[in-house]
């Protein structure tokens, strides 16, 4: 068998110094890192407890699911809304300078804090009168026959809100969720509204309640004007009183008006005018005689040169529109047509001329003093009217005044907001929460940390042996050899088969006891630290191997208690034995010789003394003195150490101790506490052969390469009986 077949750990010469073993112990400590978790051993936990993992994890994820569907669904409906800062139109431009970052952050973070303010849900209830809302209150979670307040329900809104500012942008959503997608829509999208009317009304609040008030007073207003308008139409009829179309003669625009009697009055008195020039040149032309034509034409040219003169004067004094100013046009217009029609008349004529002028001057003169009466009498009548006519005036001028103002504030107020609504909000198609996947994915995660810390704390509880590399380390002893887990049931043919795993494996150990062992050591104690780990067997393996290297062998079976050999090669019932031998019962050693592993074998026997008391006796360390000059080597299976007494007695008596762990079951306390018991005794500790290694110490590959061990499959069976000691 070549040697670089074999594990690192069991090839080794001489066991160096006990400084020189510290100091590499220090060295291979600082390499390795004490007090690490290694991946590996958790990865081997995790395998070994994957039943209970996968169990963790589908009770998580169908706990989530079920979960999940006893939900009620909620839907979350998001509006868009745009916020733009307006500048104070105080602000200069220092100050935009220096503050302009700080100001906007301060601006916008204001914002956010209104959007998320008790007034604003109080807004949005009452707007929506949210409290005899019956959908909208079994949406936010409210039972049928509940009754809330708006408090109450200004709290559920402030719950179900979420704002949420958008990165480098002047926007923000604002979320509405319920259990109702139709109320989640309706309720984000007030929510918006009622904060873009908030902030309008803060901005254009003071104009718009000044509207309001100018519309009061306006209306008003408006009904004094119209009753005064009425009253004065009534006192009109009911005294004949007729106004004539208004007539703008002022430089300022200001309009006269005039009753039907002042009209008449002003005509009658232009036409007198008219009639009275006639007739004054009739008369003249009457006078002349008719015969001397020019003397006539003189005389109504002296008289049209008077008229002119006069007419002149009155209207520098007057005015255009005065009385008396009009019956001199009036009589200067009747004079030069009287002169145009002067030539060629007759004496009889111009008689006739004159007749008629006096009687139109008379009729005329009659019908104007008739007038004159009546506009007399209706002067009395007209004060009261004056007072209703000014009544109404001043009323029309303090609606129009308002009007205007009125206008006025409305351009004011028609200022565009800061803010809008970018983008209403709609029923979601499909619910918010509960997320399938979402909660699947969190217990998954959960589940996957429950079983990660389980691990963890199965790794940090479990002190057993998983890596037989930390031997050395831990306990300062080197490794002799790593026995796979077998097949109890033909262990035997096992053993014989050079070609197994678990003949290879012993073979490789007996090699690394040589190694470990002097020249002169020939009694080798097998032990363990308590039963069934494989102690027996280890000590037939090994004799076996030793025999098979053409030495002469003996097997001694001194656990005296259990027997495990005895019972193994069905010796188990003579009663005459090393036991026997030793309390002095018997005279002769009973040795046999075991064909079938070539070697001799001495039976436990039987006894009547305390197995203890037997082995304290001088006579055991005689008569392995004698059996030394006997056999090239002796093979003791003695009793695992704790509890008991018998092992540390026969330590003394050995040349060297070969210490037997069972993988994944033999924790470093409890080898290390029976490792010092042996070394207290001044024995020489060889090594320990890790036995039983499975699946869960694939790592090791058991130093014949990767899968060695592994052809016997997963069916490790139980020993029993002897067989597991």
């Amino acid at each position: 068998m070549n040697e670089s077949t074999y594990p690192r750990d069991i090839i080794r010469k001489p066991e160096p110094t006990k400084e020189a073993t510290e100091l590499s112990d220090s060295e291979e400590s600082q390499k390795t890192g004490v007090g690490l978790l290694d991946p590996y051993r958790l990865w081997q936990r995790a395998r070994e407890l994957r039943y209970w993992l996968f169990g963790i994890v589908a009770v998580a994820v169908s706990l989530a699911i079920f979960l999940t569907l006893l939900q009620t669904p909620m839907f979350r409906a998001t509006a868009m809304i745009e916020i733009s800062r307006v500048d104070s139109a105080s602000a200069n431009i220092e100050e935009i300078a220096l503050e302009g970052e700080a100001r906007d952050q301060q601006y916008y973070q204001t914002q956010y804090v209104l959007l998320k303010s008790r007034a604003l849900a109080e807004r949005v209830v009452e707007s929506q009168n949210l409290p005899q809302d019956r959908a909208a209150l079994t949406a936010l979670g409210y039972s049928e026959d509940a009754s809330p307040s708006a408090r109450s329900i200004s709290n559920k809104l402030l719950k179900s809100i979420r704002i949420e500012p958008l990165e480098r942008s002047n926007l923000v959503s604002v979320s509405m969720t319920s259990s109702s997608a139709e109320v989640s829509a309706r309720l984000a999208n007030a929510w918006a509204e009622q904060f873009l009317d908030a902030n309008y009304q803060k901005r254009f609040g003071d104009t718009l309640d000044a509207r309001r008030q100018l519309a009061n007073q306006l209306a008003e207003l408006r009904e004094n004007l119209e009753l005064s308008e009425a009253e004065l139409s009534e006192y009109a009829k009911a005294n004949g009183i007729v106004v004539l179309q208004q007539s703008s003669n002022s430089e300022d625009g200001a309009s006269s008006k005039q009753t039907l009697v002042e009209s008449q009055l002003a005509t009658l008195n232009n036409a007198l005018a008219e009639a009275t020039a006639r007739r004054i040149a009739a008369e003249s032309a009457a006078r002349a005689g008719g015969d001397s034509s020019a003397g006539g034409q003189s005389a109504i040219r002296s008289r049209i040169a008077e008229v002119q003169a006069t007419l002149a004067r009155l209207r520098t004094t007057l005015g255009p529109e005065n009385s008396q100013v009009q019956a001199s046009e009036a009589e200067l217009r009747s004079l030069q047509q009287a002169q145009a029609q002067e030539s060629g008349l007759s004496g009889s004529d111009l008689r006739a001329r004159l007749n008629a002028a006096q009687r139109e001057e008379a009729e005329l003169q009659s019908r104007f003093d008739a007038a004159r009466e009546r506009y007399i009498a209706q002067q009395d009548r007209g004060v009261q009217y004056g007072i209703l006519e000014r009544e109404v005036s001043t009323n029309r001028e303090l609606y129009n005044a308002l009007l205007q103002r009125y206008k006025e504030l409305g351009v004011a107020a028609s200022g565009r907001n800061n803010m809008a609504l970018v983008e209403p909000a709609l029923a979601p198609r499909g619910p918010y929460s509960p997320s399938l996947v979402y909660n699947v994915l969190i217990a998954l995660l959960g589940s996957l940390v429950i079983c990660g810390g389980l691990v963890l704390v199965r790794e940090l509880l479990d002190n057993s042996l998983r890596d037989p590399s930390e031997l050395r380390r831990r306990l300062g002893t080197p490794l002799l050899g790593l026995v796979p887990e077998f097949d109890a049931e033909d262990v035997e043919d096992q053993l014989r088969d050079p070609r197994s795993t678990l003949s290879e494996a012993y073979a490789s150990s007996r090699v690394a006891i040589d190694f470990a062992s002097g020249p002169d050591d020939k009694i080798f104690m097998v032990t363990s630290t308590r039963p069934n780990e494989g102690k027996s067997l280890s000590s037939l393996a090994l004799a076996y191997n030793f025999a098979r290297q053409g030495n002469k062998v003996l097997l001694i079976d001194m656990d005296l208690r259990r027997k495990g050999l005895s019972i193994r090669l069905k010796q188990s019932k003579q009663s005459d034995g090393m036991a026997a031998y030793l309390a002095g019962q018997v005279e002769t050693l009973p040795v046999m010789h075991n064909e079938e592993f070539g070697l001799d074998f001495v039976r436990a026997g039987k006894s009547t003394l305390n197995p203890a008391d037997i082995l304290s006796t001088s006579r055991t360390e005689i008569v392995l003195g004698e059996l030394r000059k006997l056999y090239d080597t002796v093979i003791v299976d003695a009793p695992p150490v704790l509890g008991l007494a018998d092992t540390p007695q026969l330590a003394s008596s050995v040349d060297g101790i070969v210490y037997i762990v069972q993988a994944n079951e033999s924790t470093f306390r409890s080898v290390g506490q029976a490792l010092s018991r042996l070394r207290a005794t001044q024995s020489k500790i060889l090594g320990v052969i890790v036995t039983k290694l499975d699946h869960r110490n694939e790592s090791y590959s058991y130093g014949y390469g990767r899968g060695y061990g592994y052809g016997y499959g997963y069916n490790y069976g139980a020993e029993t009986g002897a067989a597991k000691t």
